[in-house]
């Protein structure tokens, strides 16, 4: 093979590049050590390396593709997106929003006035009840929009229901739909058949005094007073006061419950409980819980005159001698589908005691998932 010389290094490399139609270094290569002798690879190397057409020719490595996105049918996937358009805005319209169903690719746009979660809320809901809702919402502007957008449909839902369930007591079916939408939002499933068998009670009665007056607690516990505060003292901004003998257990509530229209307030003897709840003429609704036992009947004696609803726990025991406190109510209903039983009374108010009751026999015949006794 002949030896090339240095001042034809460069002609002789084009050459054998140029036979191989510009393949590349390794072809290139390959070509020059079949025909000559005296060039080395790392010249063919840099040979290649600093021709411009050669580099642009390169392919780029490609990324590798994303999860692929699966959606099985209609309403598995919605993507929610706003389009900014304040640029070009329109009578106060200055987003676009894009709702798109990845199963058949079916588009909804709707205009918005700003990209609050209550308007993106207000249009997805038309799809919602139009359509049905999706099994997965997401969006390109993040996690926190997409429960934004959530909650805020949820708590309008919630909104509809409290309102529909006082006032679409002759439509039995939408009211059981309500009732159960509602109970769902508040409380967990299974039901509590021991300490919070009294929750189903209390949210009835909450539901159907939203326009009442103040709530008073005669012992907190864990499931009454959470409910209570999140309902009555959130969401109603109604007054609540809730007592207890227990000076640390009050404190836990208290702790992380501050409200001014939540009082809490510690009963450090027996005879306390006589001047309990006398600063008001009335109470909307009393629960009666506390401690010590013994002092319940007594207590339920002296809250019949001023309380539209009474809710009384641990009534299938008669451990409590409740009897003579029962006999000051001349309206009457204990909820028995739970084992630890709760009575709903009322000395005046006959029809808001009748609704209450309906509601809970409600569930009854829907027959909301209960623990099992053991």
């Amino acid at each position: 093979m002949p030896l090339i010389t240095h001042r034809k290094l460069y002609e002789k490399k084009n050459e054998c590049h140029i036979a191989v139609g510009h393949s590349g270094r390794d072809k290139t290569w390959a070509q020059v050590k079949s025909r000559f002798s005296g060039i080395p690879q790392q010249a063919v190397s840099l040979f290649i390396n600093m021709r411009d057409a050669c580099q642009i020719r390169r392919s780029l490595p490609k990324t590798p593709c994303g999860k692929p996105i699966i959606s099985i049918e209609f309403l598995t996937r919605l993507q929610v997106d706003l389009i900014d358009m304040r640029s070009v805005q329109y009578n106060g319209f200055n987003f676009i929003m894009h709702v798109k169903d990845h199963f058949t690719k079916l588009s909804w746009l709707f205009s918005l006035s700003s990209k609050e979660a209550r308007h993106v809320a207000f249009n997805l809901k038309n799809i919602f009840y139009t359509f049905g809702p999706p099994k997965i919402l997401k969006s390109d502007n993040g996690k926190e929009f997409v429960i934004a957008i959530t909650n805020e449909t949820v708590n309008e839902d919630i909104q509809f229901s409290l309102h529909s369930i006082k006032n679409s007591f002759k439509q039995n079916n939408e009211l059981s739909i309500h009732w159960l939408r509602v109970i769902k939002h508040y409380i967990r499933f299974p039901l509590d058949n021991a300490y919070g068998s009294h929750q189903l009670l209390l949210l009835a009665a909450s539901v159907l005094t939203s326009d009442g007056g103040p709530v008073m607690e005669l012992g907190c516990g864990y499931f009454s007073t959470i409910l209570l505060h999140q309902i009555v003292v959130a969401e109603q901004k109604r007054y609540l006061l809730s007592t207890d003998t227990d000076r640390e257990w009050l404190s836990k509530f208290e702790a992380n419950m501050s409200s001014s229209l939540h009082e809490f307030r510690h009963v450090k003897e027996a005879s306390e409980w006589d001047h309990i709840g006398t600063n008001r003429r009335r109470w909307s609704i009393t629960l009666v819980d506390h401690k010590p036992g013994n002092r319940r009947t007594a207590d339920l004696i002296r809250v019949a005159n001023i309380s539209d609803i009474v809710i009384l726990h641990d009534t299938e025991t008669p451990v409590y001698k409740y009897e003579a406190g029962l006999a000051q109510y001349p309206y009457q209903y204990r909820y028995t589908y739970l084992s630890t039983n709760t009575d709903v009374l009322s000395k005046y108010n006959r029809t808001l005691l009748s609704n209450i009751r309906r509601l809970l026999e409600l569930t009854i015949e829907m027959k909301l998932p209960k623990v099992e006794p053991a």
